[in-house]
């Protein structure tokens, strides 16, 4: 037998083995994996944690800008949260719901 069917002859005892394969039981996570949230029903985080409401800026270059208000609530939204929802931004047109892209945000999200 060569040493790779022996690992892999290894592998599958172990596979096997009940007592070590946590598929034996379901409810167990498995070591090292990180479980996600399937939707119940309900979100996982409430909504107001993430959500922006940009009706109180223009949404013009200004609110766009790396130290705007919005920028900052922007990132530290993101810093603490991890996600952004941007709600009544009033923008209907991809060149301009791009230029959010162009904010430091956007260049933290391209270098994740």
């Amino acid at each position: 037998m060569s040493l790779i069917e022996a690992v892999i002859a290894h592998n599958m005892d172990i596979a096997m083995n009940t007592a070590t394969n946590t598929a034996a039981d379901p409810t167990r996570p498995l070591p090292g994996v990180i479980e996600p949230r399937w939707w119940t029903g309900t979100p996982a985080l409430p909504p107001a944690s993430f959500a922006i409401d940009c009706s109180e800026f223009a949404m013009g270059a200004a609110d766009l800008e790396p130290d705007s208000e919005l920028a900052r609530r922007m990132n530290r939204t993101f810093d603490e949260i991890g996600l952004v929802y941007l709600v009544n931004t009033g923008l209907t047109d991809l060149q301009a719901t791009d230029a959010i892209l162009e904010t430091d945000l956007g260049h933290k999200l391209r270098e994740r």
